[in-house]
């Protein structure tokens, strides 16, 4: 007769697996948010805005293409993280490493990524809370790759 297979220790990834989904949701919608403002929102508070017409000086490409970009990115861990679950529920763990590695090279990316908007005109403090955001992605990679994640198939009778 087999003995039931403990489960001690697989909630715990679980609440940091969905804490780590809400993150990235906020995230998400922040950054939506941020876009919105710089497609219009933004314009209206300049002098001659219609939306038919934007004047040439009030446009800002660098930091609308920066938002897209890092909503796309995002979006990436968004769906590698959904396939860690799926993937988890049917006790295939080696998926892990492969979201450990998008989430330490969105790091850079979306660090690169909010420097240059800095540097096209975003405010600063808008980039330090991304800058912070995207670090803050880190320990949760810190803790997928010190977990030890083991399959737990049954044995055959």
């Amino acid at each position: 007769m087999t003995e039931p297979l403990p489960s001690t220790g697989s909630t715990d990834y679980q609440i940091v697996l969905a804490a780590e989904m809400i993150y990235l949701i906020a995230g998400e919608t922040g950054l939506g948010i941020l876009h919105g403002w710089t497609e219009g929102v933004g314009y209206a508070m300049q002098p001659y805005y219609t939306p038919m017409y934007v004047p040439f000086r009030y446009d800002i490409p660098v930091i609308k293409w920066c938002c897209a970009v890092l909503m796309c990115l995002l979006f990436l861990l968004i769906l590698s993280l959904f396939l860690v679950f799926v993937f988890l529920h049917f006790n295939r763990p080696g998926i892990i490493k492969h979201h450990v590695i998008a989430l330490v090279v969105s790091w850079p990316v979306g660090i690169c990524l909010t420097i240059g908007a800095m540097a096209g005109g975003a405010p600063f403090l808008v980039g330090f809370l991304i800058c912070l955001y995207f670090s803050a992605l880190i320990p949760f990679a810190y803790i997928y790759n010190s977990a030890e994640w083991k399959s737990t198939e049954l044995p055959q009778i």
